[in-house]
């Protein structure tokens, strides 16, 4: 019972941490975060965007014996969702 307590009070303390921290950055960093739409284009062409990411996802996958879903990543397998939800319209 002690340690679910613990658990639960960690949990609290680093949420209003975290809360705490969001704002102080967002209120001393106000310029960095109004600046005007249009203001720059990409470097990067969205097929270059996407081949990058596809090879990334790919030189992860090869350092893993099988392609199964049970031994990827949790970030490999959301970045393959989106993907598909990405493409599938």
């Amino acid at each position: 019972m002690f340690d679910e307590h613990l658990s639960l009070g960690v949990a609290i303390v680093l949420i209003l941490a975290y809360a705490g921290n969001l704002v102080y950055t967002l209120v001393t960093h106000r310029d960095i975060f109004t600046g005007s739409k249009g203001e720059g284009h990409a470097e990067w062409s969205f097929s270059k965007s996407l081949g990058v990411l596809i090879g990334a996802t790919a030189r992860v996958l090869s350092g893993y014996n099988c392609f199964t879903y049970m031994e990827m990543p949790p970030i490999v397998v959301y970045t393959l969702l989106a993907l598909a939800f990405f493409f599938v319209k």
